[in-house]
């Protein structure tokens, strides 16, 4: 990309990031409503207004065609202008020829913003809708889970069955990272030279996220297709995953603990922020939440004394019945209490009947169940 079209770019989202042209390529969407197109068709989304029970608010356009075979090439932006030239910059590069991570039947966008999209099918009708809920599971759960693991995190740090958990799961992620390394060390373009060494990176990286979008459209038929030698690869993965974890051993130095325990509040923090679009409302979640976490525990305790103290719990008072019920069973548990304190050898037996009145009832007591007084 030149740096003029990059300074085309810039001006085009700087001067239509508040409103959108009005330029006849723009088709508005609306939710609910299909909208046919050929072709390349830019659409325009206005975005909804800012309200706090739309903190869980997702937006999405979805694509239908009747090709199974390739997909819509996606173009997103602030106005149809900066569609228009990301478009223009995508046809004059090569890469995207290669590697079409821009493709696909659908594209998330922010629903409180306003945005532009370019779809772009070859040679056949499609229709495209945008899809609005007002709530979203997956936000909503990534807004619990994330508070849950920063309160939990203290707890986690130390427990012995997280460390070995996330350890096989981290190295089942890790040897995949690890098998891109080996194919590209021992590639033979990378003996090459520097510049065809360097130029071998760069086309394994771009392979690496091709990769990646690929198991991520494809994972069910894939998952379907080569179970077996996936199940094998998991489980493979998993037991090298665990003999490491089992030799390392969980974190038993406090400073280790302590910097686990930060880490995962920091994951909880961040899976707080990305679970809306409403950004002020996730910041101010997070003030609250890191606020409630670092509040001084005596200021706790004096508050709770004081709630108790102002609002005293209501006693519930026992009834005739039951007060002569529960002072029968207590009577007769201390008194077996009793009787086995002096059977046993802990029991001092002369200094016991030096205090009694009547020494000559401890024998009969300890067969019987009369008072000694």
């Amino acid at each position: 990309m030149s740096l003029n079209s990059w300074f085309a770019m810039l001006l085009v989202t700087s001067f239509d990031l508040a409103h959108f042209s009005k330029g006849e390529l723009c088709e508005p969407l609306k939710a609910g409503k299909s909208v046919d197109a050929r072709g390349f068709q830019i659409f325009c989304y206005v975005g909804e207004e800012k309200q706090l029970s739309a903190y869980f608010a997702s937006a999405y356009v979805q694509i239908e065609t009747q090709s199974k075979t390739s997909d819509p090439i996606i173009y997103t932006g602030y106005s149809e202008e900066q569609v228009v030239v990301q478009r223009t910059e995508q046809q004059s590069n090569w890469l995207s020829l290669v590697l079409p991570w821009q493709k696909g039947m659908s594209v998330s966008l922010n629903p409180f913003n306003q945005s532009a999209i370019g779809i772009e099918v070859e040679s056949e009708d499609y229709k495209v809708n945008l899809v609005l809920k007002r709530i979203s599971v997956y936000r909503l759960s990534a807004l619990v889970c994330g508070v849950v693991l920063f309160f939990w995190a203290p707890f986690l740090a130390g427990n012995a069955g997280f460390f070995y958990g996330t350890g096989i799961l981290t190295g089942v992620f890790a040897s995949i990272l690890l098998l891109l390394y080996l194919l590209y060390k021992f590639t033979p373009l990378k003996r090459a030279g520097g510049f065809i060494g360097a130029f071998t990176l760069f086309g394994g990286l771009s392979l690496v996220v091709y990769f990646l979008n690929s198991i991520l459209t494809n994972f069910r038929e894939i998952a379907f297709r080569y179970s077996q030698y996936l199940f094998i690869y998991v489980v493979v993965a998993s037991i090298i995953s665990f003999f490491v974890c089992y030799r390392i051993g969980p974190p038993q130095n406090e400073r280790s603990i302590t910097v686990l325990q930060w880490t995962l509040q920091l994951f909880g923090l961040l899976m707080i922020f990305a679970s809306s679009h409403y950004q002020e409302v996730s910041l101010t979640i997070i003030v609250i939440v890191v606020a409630l976490h670092n509040f001084p525990s005596g200021l706790v305790r004096r508050l709770n004394v004081y709630w108790i103290c102002k609002f005293p719990p209501a006693v519930k008072l026992l009834t005739e019945e039951q007060y002569n019920e529960q002072g029968v069973k207590e009577t007769k548990k201390a008194l077996n209490d009793l009787r086995k304190h002096v059977s046993s050898p802990d029991c001092d037996t002369w200094k016991l009947v030096s205090r009694l009145k009547t020494p000559l009832r401890v024998p009969k007591y300890q067969r019987e169940t009369a008072v000694v007084f």
